[in-house]
């Protein structure tokens, strides 16, 4: 059986040490994918690898393992190693999304505290036991990515254009969507249009149904973070 270990600068993934394996967040299956035979393909991968080794040779033995790829994997979208490619990125990549993710979080937290001082109180005489000034918080919407660099890092998708075009793209079939609530209470026979609407969840809109699916592949939160962050039991994020 042939052994496997990662070329890319600071990663250690060897397949003779399955116990020394690390698998990165986006990363199902930790896999090690062999260079593209496609000459101009395999050029983008030496570019890529060259981040972290400017004298690397590139050989028909040499891999990349599934931690460098947006989803684990090369895909049509997402054909090149990108990701963690030298030391100092791999070292940097935690600090910089926990800054994102809170910077994330203190954006949605000042737009509910500005929205709660604008409302007045109908009843001037209300129970002392009211707090009457407390934040509104609102579920997560796309609008908040507010640039491009922001709908890279949390969905994985070059700028809003391209997010909202995939959106359009997957919305005729979103719109019949089948929510899966557990192999008990999922009606397997469900197969027309019509049906299908009867179960579509009400909790949140379909775009933000996306932006949460995105969210979860590109920067693989819990479904605990992710209930938090769009204001839904985590069952319904489950399903």
């Amino acid at each position: 059986m042939p052994n496997y270990r990662c070329c890319v600068a600071g990663c250690n993934n060897d397949s003779r040490y399955p116990d020394r394996l690390f698998k990165r967040t986006q990363v199902t299956e930790l896999k090690f994918h062999y260079f593209p035979k496609d000459s101009l393909k395999r050029q983008h991968w030496v570019n890529q690898v060259k981040k972290g080794l400017i004298n690397f040779t590139v050989s028909d033995n040499k891999v990349v393992c599934s931690n460098h790829f947006e989803f684990g994997k090369p895909t049509f979208a997402f054909p090149n190693p990108t990701l963690y490619m030298n030391i100092r990125n791999a070292e940097k990549e935690s600090s910089t999304k926990r800054r994102k993710l809170e910077r994330f979080d203190v954006i949605l937290e000042s737009e509910a505290n500005s929205s709660s001082t604008s409302l007045t109180l109908e009843n001037k005489h209300c129970d002392k036991s009211i707090q009457c000034n407390e934040p509104i918080r609102r579920s997560i919407i796309f609008a908040d990515l507010t640039r491009d660099s922001d709908v890279q890092f949390f969905t994985g998708l070059a700028n809003s254009n391209a997010f909202e075009m995939l959106f359009s793209y997957l919305q005729r079939k979103g719109n019949v969507m089948h929510y899966w609530k557990g192999s008990k209470n999922t009606n397997k026979n469900l197969s027309s249009p019509r049906d299908l609407k009867t179960i579509t969840l009400k909790s949140l809109t379909l775009q933000q149904e996306f932006l949460l699916v995105m969210m979860r592949l590109r920067l693989g939160l819990l479904t605990e973070d992710l209930a938090h962050r769009f204001m839904i039991s985590i069952s319904v994020v489950s399903s």
